[in-house]
């Protein structure tokens, strides 16, 4: 063979592997650019799911916040409600033991006897409001 044809030879298998080397080189570079950004996506979309993760976990928590301070809220309004009837009752007895009912007003004679003793009792409860609000000093 000739040495011309087997440069042409050699210069066509060094400018094949060439090209074969660049082909390689450029689909690696094309993989690792594939992979980096599949990479980013899948961070980013975790990131966007932690996000909606700690939304949601705050909302709970606002709710639960929201659903204590309402039971709270409640269990004050109970015990002030039982609070104000133990002072009705605590007044109403002690008008009781302090009342002094006139005598006949437990059976009424007449509309005016009932009037008359049903008087008697509310200027005695008005006495007695005034005495019992009194403030002690």
């Amino acid at each position: 063979m000739d040495i011309t044809i087997k440069r042409i030879i050699v210069s066509g298998l060094v400018g094949l592997l060439c090209l074969l080397a660049y082909r390689f080189i450029a689909f690696e570079y094309m993989s690792y650019s594939v992979q980096n950004m599949s990479q980013r996506m899948i961070e980013n979309a975790q990131q966007a799911q932690n996000k909606i993760l700690e939304q949601q976990l705050q909302l709970q928590r606002q709710k639960q916040q929201e659903a204590n301070a309402k039971a709270l809220a409640e269990q004050r309004a109970q015990e002030r409600a039982f609070q104000i009837q133990q002072e009705k009752a605590m007044y109403e007895q002690a008008f009781d033991e302090w009342y002094k009912q006139p005598e006949g007003c437990d059976n009424w004679r007449s509309q005016s006897h009932m009037v008359e003793c049903v008087n008697h009792k509310m200027r005695a409860r008005n006495e007695f409001e005034a005495i019992y609000n009194k403030p002690k000093t």
